[in-house]
């Protein structure tokens, strides 16, 4: 599996931007008519979140293993223009966008805090978490875990057997600070978050190792099961105690996360997603002022869905044509001016680069 592209990660791209556009579209839709959204909804939201936080695990964290198998280096320096490009300025233009057309909906990007929306600094207060562009809290998250993965591999790159232990010993670490701070600062950080890309970083051992087993059941019973794990998790969440509730979700929502994204590295197959899985950092990035703005309307509910998807599909892929695609042709140039004579191993190859 080592350097193969790993197409089906198109299809789970796709799938977790529909499931956190449908949670937000859901919740914004009864909040302006002051209804409570179901459960099973609301965290359609936090499943889509795992699902790409386990698929960063995988992405980011597999090039490295990879390296360290093969004897060679990791291209360090291609791999932060990469990630800089491929997710800071699609969001500096959308959060612009917004800040100038709707900004109502990104206060109070246009009048304080500033530097702390655009570099990512949210997520380290209380008052700022969900502020600016609502999702951006776990780009925030993203962007520290792309500091922290070269980092982990630097550590172990000569302890490979001490690997197994140290993503269970940060797991663990995770889930401890989960326990301390449901909702604080802390446990809203990569410390918090943990967890779920720990889960990927472990697909991507398994992936590139030739000793390891993998299984043998197929797409449709993988996710068939984390879909029934789901409703369950969701029958079992809203009746714990708040701290149980978090921390079920939590551990439930990432080993969720983790069997969706398991057939992308036993079962490759050919995407079917391909054209959403493209537009799925665009559609992250573009929904939630979108759909917000539309529920204040009080358009007729076929009309609001249909409306704020073509919206936010037409900003995603204007996003991707003229943006994301002409700064990673400009990305993938730069990268190579830095590259030295060194085996550098393959980057996990997909489609679409959105991490």
């Amino acid at each position: 599996m080592r350097g193969k592209r790993l197409e089906r990660l198109d299809d789970l791209r796709g799938v977790a931007a529909l499931l956190v556009v449908t949670c937000h579209a859901t919740e914004l839709w009864d909040a302006t008519r002051r209804r409570q959204t179901p459960h099973d909804l609301a965290y359609l939201g936090s499943f889509g979140v795992a699902i790409f936080f386990v698929i960063s695990g995988l992405v980011i964290y597999r090039p490295f293993v990879s390296a360290r198998a093969t004897g060679g280096r990791s291209d360090l320096w291609g791999y932060a223009v990469r990630r800089l490009t491929r997710i800071v300025p699609p969001y500096w233009v959308a959060l612009a966008f917004f800040a100038v057309v709707l900004p109502a909906a990104v206060s109070p990007v246009g009048s304080t805090g500033i530097s702390t929306f655009w570099a990512f600094g949210q997520i380290y207060t209380h008052g700022t978490y969900f502020q600016g562009l609502g999702v951006a809290w776990s780009l925030g998250v993203e962007m520290s875990f792309y500091i922290a993965a070269p980092l982990i591999a630097f550590a172990l790159r000569r302890r490979d057997s001490l690997e197994p232990y140290v993503l269970v010993g940060l797991w663990l670490l995770s889930f401890l600070v989960r326990v301390a701070s449901p909702d604080g600062v802390i446990g809203g950080t990569i410390v918090g978050y943990f967890g779920w890309f720990a889960v990927g970083m472990w697909l991507a051992r398994a992936s590139c190792s030739t000793t390891t087993a993998k299984p043998r059941l197929g797409p449709a019973w993988t996710w068939t099961l984390a879909g029934a794990g789901y409703l369950l998790l969701c029958e079992q969440v809203p009746t714990a105690w708040p701290n149980q509730g978090t921390l079920l979700s939590y551990v439930g929502l990432g080993l969720l996360g983790g069997l969706v994204v398991l057939p992308a590295i036993t079962n490759p197959g050919r995407p079917g997603l391909k054209w959403l899985g493209d537009r799925s950092y665009g559609v992250y990035l573009w929904h939630f002022p979108i759909f917000q703005w539309l529920a204040e309307q009080r358009l007729a509910l076929g009309l609001y869905a249909a409306v704020g998807l073509v919206l936010t599909l037409g900003a995603a892929h204007f996003s991707h044509r003229y943006l994301e695609q002409p700064l990673m042709r400009r990305a993938s140039a730069l990268a190579k001016l830095r590259r030295g004579p060194v085996s550098v191993a393959p980057p996990v190859r997909t489609s679409s680069e959105v991490a």
